[in-house]
């Protein structure tokens, strides 16, 4: 059998005067969620308001410029230090090698791999390449893994994201969704360098089970497009709840934790404020800012501690003004010292200062509620400042290795037939005896045949979880395949749909599926977890397991399941049942049962 790790890492912080707590804040992301999702989130709300809150290194990896494309004549110039998207770890002052516990790309990009003039690019094939590095880093360090993406400006995309000279200010209005259906708005939602383009680039990492956080706006106020001067707030807010429905409920993207972020050193508050440019708490996950430190310019005094100018303050202000009043996460989502405009950032900075701005931004409970802190690439890279294997080394500091796991292990039958997945059926009396079992068929099922028996599926997971871990959640993912009679949905006729956890040793002595599988007992716990409706065929069906099966999951070993309806049969003939993917779905990998374990080593 197998074991398939599809979850990232992640840790921030959560702080506002409704969650001042020490042990942390209960927040949730709204909406439905992945479990990967949620856990995640969890456990970045649960690091909040603690003298332990650390804070999370992050480094940003790049983008097009920045990893040899497919069919690209123009490598990257070998006389700029580019990171060509390698994760670079930093000794700490053991010798340990840390890695950050917060990397990402940038799906859209000037190409300045080309000759002049250069173009603004947003392309599939890029995105898939980036996505390829992203994942074999997360399956090798287990990072936060964060994409920046917005479509260029559809009036003339050569231009980026920003507003030209070229054109009147069109307002982003034109765009919104129900907007009229004009060249700009397929541009924006559905051409070759569109939102849709961005959805099937995350579709990919959704596929690997990784959740994202999701600068869909960066930078909104720093004179680009879609942003002040040129636009209105309400039509920014607008704009952002109609792409965030479209990645999650029109395209289920259920993975995506959205950040929304404000440039804040040398920039003047938007007329209207910035609250007002504040798409809502149900639509952006974390408030987050850019701060680059210009060169010749004192941010920090002697001891760390951030100084800012009064613009620069009422600015920063603002920004954690948003984030305590909507009850959001806060971070620093692109960091750099020295910089120099149109230059990005310089070496020569000190890592102390990181340390000193988390120290310094403080929230209602008086701790700190700077969770990450992400650098941007190259030389703003944590490697370029000064005291970097103390950063690294500091308890206050999270890397790779510090934050919580969450690992999605797949239902698999390749292990034979010790080791099946299956249904069972049971009698019509007694009704807890087993009478047939049928193993990897492709799916499985739960609800009932016309002989008014009961159908029951045993689902098997490999749960190889490292010694001593302590398991923080686990839920149990199934996909609907297709029901026995359309429009006929047994959900409505059986009740809930229940789960019960084995054993080490399964629901009896050995894990062969068996019609005595379909018994009760001797199942250790019971209706551990209920599971939602999907709603339709192609839908994950999703439930969270109670607190006592937990202590139930092998750490070592096999863990089996069993999914079931509260009500074993209604009084007709007909047969009334739900078929969900199995362990050996012939479809594709992505369709089997998933069971996501959250940890903590």
């Amino acid at each position: 059998m197998t074991r398939n790790l599809l979850c990232a890492s992640l840790a921030l912080a959560f702080l506002s005067p409704a969650f001042a707590v020490t042990d942390g804040s209960d927040a949730t992301l709204p909406g439905s969620p992945s479990p990967a999702a949620s856990s995640v989130f969890s456990y970045i709300a649960k690091r909040v308001s603690k003298s332990t809150n650390k804070l999370i290194e992050g480094q940003h990896l790049g983008g097009i410029n920045d990893l040899p494309m497919p069919g690209d004549p123009n490598p990257p110039p070998t006389s700029t230090p580019y990171f060509d998207m390698a994760i670079h770890g930093i000794a700490d002052t053991s010798g340990a090698t840390r890695y950050p516990g917060f990397v990402g790309a940038r799906y859209d990009a000037t190409n300045k791999r080309g000759t002049q003039p250069y173009h603004y690019v947003l392309r599939s094939d890029y995105d898939s390449a980036l996505n390829a590095k992203l994942i074999s880093i997360w399956q090798s360090y287990h990072p936060i893994i964060a994409i920046t993406a917005t479509p260029p400006n559809p009036w003339e995309p050569d231009a980026g994201r920003s507003p030209t000279s070229q054109i009147t200010q069109p307002s982003i209005a034109a765009l919104r969704w129900t907007a009229p259906r004009t060249a700009q708005w397929h541009a924006f939602w559905d051409g070759d360098s569109s939102v849709k383009t961005i959805a099937d680039g995350l579709q990919e990492l959704k596929d690997q089970g990784i959740p994202v956080v999701l600068r869909p706006f960066a930078e909104f106020n720093s004179s680009k497009y879609y942003g002040p001067p040129s636009q209105q707030s309400a039509d920014f807010v607008g704009l952002w709840q109609d792409v965030r429905n479209y990645y999650v409920n029109v395209r289920g993207l259920n993975n995506l934790i959205f950040c929304w972020e404000a440039w804040v050193l040398n920039r003047t508050p938007p007329k209207s404020g910035l609250d007002a440019w504040f798409p809502g708490p149900a639509q952006a996950d974390i408030v987050s800012g850019a701060y680059y430190f210009t060169q010749g310019q004192t941010y920090f005094d002697a001891n760390h501690k951030l100084v800012l100018n009064p613009s620069d303050q009422s600015m920063q202000d603002a920004l954690i003004a948003v984030a305590e009043n909507n009850d959001k996460p806060f971070g620093a989502a692109q960091w750099g010292f020295n910089y120099n405009n149109g230059a990005n950032c310089g070496a020569g900075g000190d890592d102390n200062d990181t340390l000193g701005f988390h120290d310094s931004v403080r929230g209602a409970s008086g701790q700190p509620r700077t969770s990450f802190i992400y650098y941007w690439t190259d030389l703003c890279a944590v490697e370029a400042q000064a005291n970097k294997s103390a950063f690294v080394s500091n308890p206050l500091v999270a890397t790779a290795d510090d934050v919580a796991q969450v690992v999605a292990f797949k239902s698999d039958v390749t292990g034979g037939p010790t080791s099946p997945d299956g249904w069972v059926i049971g009698n019509t009396s007694p009704v807890e005896a087993g009478t047939q079992a049928q193993a990897a068929i492709g799916t499985l099922r739960t609800g009932d045949t016309a002989g008014k028996q009961q159908y029951r599926s045993i689902l098997t997971f490999n749960t190889q979880i490292p010694a001593g871990a302590t398991i923080l959640s686990a839920a149990l993912r199934i996909k609907r395949s297709s029901l026995s009679v359309p429009n006929v949905n047994p959900f409505q006729v059986f009740g809930a749909e229940l789960v019960d956890i084995a054993g080490p040793a399964g629901f009896k002595a050995d894990l062969a599926l068996t019609k005595e599988d379909f018994q009760i007992q001797p199942a250790d716990t019971t209706g551990v977890a209920t599971m939602s409706d999907p709603g339709g065929d192609g839908l994950w069906s999703e439930g969270t397991l109670s607190a006592a099966a937990l202590a139930r999951i092998n750490l070592g070993g096999v863990t089996q399941l069993r999914i079931r309806f509260a009500v074993p049969f209604n009084n007709n003939t007909t047969a009334e049942y739900v078929n969900w993917y199995s362990g050996d779905a012939s479809s594709t990998e992505n369709d089997r049962p998933q069971l996501v374990v959250t940890y903590t080593r």
